[in-house]
């Protein structure tokens, strides 16, 4: 169905149904009915369909939101009649969906993560269902979440909607184990906008918290090295997304700037993390044809050349960048490795003449001879500027 106001009419249907039907379910649809209509509203929090009218697939992902949590508060108020509760409603589901709910919560758009946000709420303050082992139902991290959304014990003051306030809470949602990984996506992408109002306490947030975090754990506990691992994990799954790819190298470029990832070599899983960013920035980059997505890659090759362990690596892919077909490409490249190299503690200092390279070169210029003799010279220069300090 590519209507998108039918489809979303369908999705506000479904709820409705349920909560009609609720007082005698079982009697009316069957649990495997009930599964498929839980997951094809869970299916319809993916729809991010775009057309002129922008985001129009958020229309469908608030109204999957808000069946979600009302067909949740159904089952859990009549769950003492239900023959086998956890058919109609397995916990490995419910939890499922309660995550991708909280992804919703701390994703781009105000309006969606305001929705998202009561929702969740409303579903934390409900009682576990009537059934035995009724705690399988429980909100990971209960008392985190009431610490951190209901401060005092009351269901209003959720402000989802206001990054500022959001952002610095939502970070810490990340300790929570079962929902970490779909929080983390939901954070890439806001960290990933470029509505200032999300992107920048979002931004901050996030490095604040990484920077705080131990470079390995032995527990569940999260870790640098883990939360770089999702990341990269994330992004090689999605490789040939570049709606996924571009979001992860713009997370992963902002926690160099803000130096929240230096730790990453001190661990195996770390350094394993760096190579992998490495192939993903470095691979076809000549044939790449997204220009952000070069551009970023761009970035996460510079920003692993000032970590020590991967500098000898990531100098000669440096060149594909400045050689690259796009002239955009080649200028800002010397344009961002000048900026790094003036604003980064290297242990080392780039040479005048390295500077003069990056600074006086034509890089633009449809002379490629001249450029890529540029190039060369340039990483030779960095090279010896390397080795000699």
């Amino acid at each position: 169905m590519t209507n998108v106001e039918a489809r979303r009419n369908c999705f506000q249907a479904i709820p409705k149904i349920m909560t009609r039907v609720a007082h005698d379910l079982a009697q009316h649809l069957s649990a495997e009915v009930v599964r498929a209509l839980f997951d094809a509203l869970d299916s319809g929090l993916d729809d991010y369909t775009t057309d002129e009218r922008g985001d129009v697939g958020s229309w469908i992902r608030i109204a999957c939101i808000q069946g979600l949590a009302s067909i949740i508060v159904d089952l859990f108020r009549v769950s003492a009649s239900l023959p086998h509760f956890a058919d109609f409603l397995p916990a490995q589901r419910y939890h499922h969906v309660v995550g991708r709910i909280l992804r919703q919560g701390v994703e781009r758009l105000d309006n969606v993560r305001q929705i998202a946000g009561e929702s969740f709420i409303r579903i934390l303050c409900l009682s576990p269902p009537s059934v035995d082992d009724s705690e399988n139902w429980r909100v990971r991290g209960e008392t985190l979440m009431r610490e951190l959304f209901l401060p005092d014990n009351s269901e209003n003051g959720t402000n989802w909607n206001n990054g500022e306030w959001l952002f610095p809470k939502a970070v810490k949602l990340l300790e929570i184990p079962d929902y970490r990984k779909t929080i983390l996506t939901g954070l890439v992408l806001s960290v990933s906008t470029r509505t200032n109002s999300t992107q920048r306490p979002a931004s901050s947030s996030l490095a604040a918290y990484v920077r705080r975090l131990p470079v390995t754990s032995a527990g569940r506990e999260y870790s640098v090295s883990g939360l770089a691992e999702d990341l990269v994990q994330y992004a090689l799954t999605h490789s040939r997304s570049n709606s996924v790819v571009v979001p992860v190298l713009q997370t992963l470029n902002m926690l160099f700037e803000a130096d929240a990832l230096t730790s990453l070599p001190e661990s195996e899983t770390g350094a394993v993390c760096m190579e992998s960013m490495i192939s993903i920035a470095s691979q076809s980059v000549s044939r790449m044809k997204n220009i952000q997505r070069i551009q970023e890659s761009m970035k996460i090759i510079v920003n692993l050349f000032t970590v020590a362990p991967a500098a000898k690596t990531c100098l000669p892919k440096i060149v594909g960048f400045l050689v690259h077909p796009y002239p955009r490409v080649r200028s800002g490249t010397a344009e961002y490795l000048y900026l790094v190299l003036q604003s980064r503690e290297l242990g080392w200092e780039a040479s005048e003449n390295a500077e003069e390279l990056l600074l006086e070169t034509g890089w633009s210029s449809t002379d490629v001879a001249q450029v890529k003799e540029a190039a060369q010279a340039l990483v030779s220069e960095l090279a010896s500027n390397m080795e000699s300090q």
